[in-house]
């Protein structure tokens, strides 16, 4: 009953002080608010329209300042509707997405703002999903259902096979190694990002001599353009002007 007493107390209170009234919960006797969506739109039109910071203006409003960040980057892309109609999460376009983000080395924010995607633990799963196994576990998700670590490691029966499938792939690669220890883990970086189609991460990770980590950091190292090949460029671009209008003056 004291409880009860403090919370209405409490919830009566911040419905006086609060310019736009939430919905109050007790959780425990710790008060939570939910939201509602046009007070998100309220306050981010408020601070695009205005000149307070975003910090300033989620606290205003009660929105964590994260949440608030995705929310101005949404609507900068997309409007209104693009908060009052999130984008239709489906398997195909969790794929998209990942792909998308993995290929323009996007931030997670740039990625909500993209495709209109409010949840950034959602993004997060996705891809641990799409990183750890692969394309097809993606597809296979059900929306709103968290991957059992049971789907993760299926196929644990079928490895050993795998793994000298995975193994002789590697090696026809590798011609001119005569064994895979004397690969260089860049090498075995791109061998791996080539058969990402035909296999599962996780079981090209377990065959091979490299780490999750150390693969991924290659991935990225290998997918940033070469400085000495656009050097090499732009010096032949340079030298063949100067050839062109030596000619021309001739």
């Amino acid at each position: 009953m004291i409880r009860s007493n403090a919370f209405q107390q409490a919830k009566l209170k911040a419905q006086r002080n609060d310019l736009y009234p939430q919905s109050w919960n007790d959780f425990g006797g710790i008060f939570v608010t939910k939201i509602l969506m046009a007070t998100k739109i309220k306050a981010v039109e408020t601070y695009l329209t205005g000149v307070q910071s975003k910090f300033s203006v989620a606290r205003h409003f009660g929105i964590s300042e994260s949440l608030f960040r995705i929310l101005v980057a949404v609507y900068e892309v997309h409007g209104r509707a693009g908060l009052l109609q999130p984008a239709e999460i489906t398997d195909q376009m969790r794929v998209s997405l990942v792909k998308w983000k993995q290929l323009n080395k996007a931030s997670i924010r740039d990625t909500c703002a993209h495709f209109a995607v409010l949840s950034v633990e959602a993004i997060v799963r996705w891809e641990r999903v799409y990183n750890v196994s692969g394309e097809q576990a993606l597809l296979e998700m059900r929306q709103g259902v968290r991957t059992h670590h049971k789907r993760i490691r299926s196929g644990q029966n079928q490895a050993p096979r795998t793994g000298e499938f995975i193994l002789t792939d590697t090696r026809r690669r590798l011609k001119k190694i005569t064994s895979l220890e004397k690969a260089s883990k860049r090498q075995l970086g791109q061998v791996i990002i080539e058969l990402r189609a035909k296999y599962r991460l996780v079981d090209l990770i377990r065959a091979l001599p490299i780490s999750m980590f150390v693969f991924q950091y290659w991935q990225r190292k290998l997918q940033e353009p070469d400085a000495d090949e656009e050097l090499k460029r732009t010096v032949k671009d340079v030298f063949d002007a100067i050839k062109a209008r030596m000619v021309y003056l001739e």
